[in-house]
């Protein structure tokens, strides 16, 4: 992973999101779209598109209730998405970690220049490298 500080901010364009893709993925920001933009009314399907282009996809997990188990080895890296300091969603990298004989997740990178993280988690995206079997289906 490659910590990136976001270059846009706000509640309708700020590409919180897309800066933890390119950082997760070791990758400049400016080679990363901005998913969540305001015009992009389906994101996901968005980021799901340019993930296939090479050879990975997103599972997003919404947070229903605590405490949450997440079947992924300690130490696996997600972006959380939840309520910021400033009001808004915002998007960051944890990593997924057991301590005290607890399941949490643990603030890794806040891509924001004021490094408050999130609240709360709503959101639990994992970026996934696209298996394909032996009869070239995935």
């Amino acid at each position: 992973m490659t910590p990136q500080k976001q270059t846009i901010f706000g509640k309708q364009n700020g590409n919180c999101f897309a800066t933890c893709v390119a950082s997760l993925l070791d990758l400049p920001l400016s080679e990363v779209p901005n998913f969540c933009a305001e015009e992009n009314d389906d994101w996901f399907a968005l980021l799901q598109q340019w993930l296939g282009e090479r050879g990975l996809f997103a599972i997003e997990l919404k947070m229903v209730s605590e405490p949450f188990l997440c079947p992924v080895p300690d130490g696996t890296l997600a972006i959380l998405t939840g309520m910021g300091a400033r009001g808004l969603l915002h998007s960051v990298i944890g990593s997924y970690r057991l301590r005290a004989e607890q399941h949490v997740w643990e603030h890794v990178h806040d891509p924001h220049p004021d490094d408050t993280f999130i609240d709360d988690v709503q959101n639990i995206t994992f970026i996934v490298r696209a298996a394909v079997s032996d009869t070239g289906t995935a």
